[in-house]
Order: C-alpha cells, then sequence, then structure tokens
C-alpha cells in the first residue's frame, strides 16, 4: 500500500471540513465533512494537523490500541449524485457498538465546543480525534 501524505508539489487539492462535537482529557470527538474524496483523506489530513485518528496504525500510533480493532473513524452519513440518474442519493449509519463502547470510556466530556475548521494542507496540534464523518460528493464521470 502507499502511504499518502500533504504535500505541496505534485498533489491534488482536497479539502476537509472538520467540527470539534466534544473535548475530552486526551481526545478530541471530531465530525468531518469532505468537498473531495481522496484516498484516506481524513486520515491524512487530521495526522498532518497533529490530529491522528484513534486506532489508526499507519497514520497515527504505530501502536495498536487495546481492546480496539480498528480505526475511530465511521461515516454516519454519505450523500452523492446517482452518476446515471443525477439523483441525490442520501445513506445514513448510526455510530457502531464499538466506537459508543469508546465514547463510554472516555468519561463525560471536558466541554462541548463548536469549533469548525477547514482543513486543507498546513497546521500543528498534539490531540488524537474520534472521527463521526459525513461524505457528500459526486460519484462517476
Amino acid at each position: 500500500r502507499q502511504r499518502m501524505a500533504v504535500t505541496e508539489k505534485s498533489s491534488r487539492p482536497a479539502v476537509t471540513h472538520w467540527e470539534v462535537l466534544e473535548r475530552y482529557e486526551r481526545y478530541s470527538y471530531i465530525r468531518c465533512r469532505l468537498e473531495t474524496g481522496r484516498t484516506h483523506q481524513i486520515r491524512v489530513h487530521m495526522a498532518h494537523i497533529g490530529h491522528p485518528i484513534l486506532g489508526d496504525t499507519v497514520y497515527g500510533a504505530k501502536k495498536p490500541v487495546p481492546g480496539l480493532t480498528g480505526q475511530c473513524l465511521h461515516a454516519v452519513g454519505l450523500r452523492f449524485r446517482h452518476p446515471r440518474t443525477g439523483e441525490r442519493v442520501t445513506v445514513e449509519c448510526e455510530l457502531p457498538d464499538y466506537f459508543n463502547q469508546v465514547l463510554r470510556k472516555l468519561g463525560p466530556p471536558l466541554e462541548c465546543v463548536g469549533l469548525s475548521m477547514m482543513c486543507y494542507t498546513f497546521g500543528k496540534a498534539n490531540k488524537t480525534c474520534l472521527v463521526d464523518c459525513q461524505l457528500s460528493g459526486r460519484i462517476g464521470n
């Protein structure tokens, strides 16, 4: 597999909007909305600004999180135009049990914050993220 990266040359545009839903002592629960659909886009952007996805051993911590068998990254909603009919298609899905269990283990949030950001390519910070994402875009030609 090729690991993706944010670079200034030889790269295509990728835009991720994100918002902090809840803050915990060492974690932030965020929602992302994509304008583009690049490979590993959320994972790459969040790691680039110093907020890797919890459980992401490719772009985040190299050791797996005990009791977690994947990443805390879940698409709660997808919206796109059907490639043949042009109709808008919307698909929604609740957070899976493992994700809710992680949120419960974190305890009560420190605060609820309405911080919103758009992530292109720059920034630095140092918290791990749990992501509840909403994806929208167009598939096909």
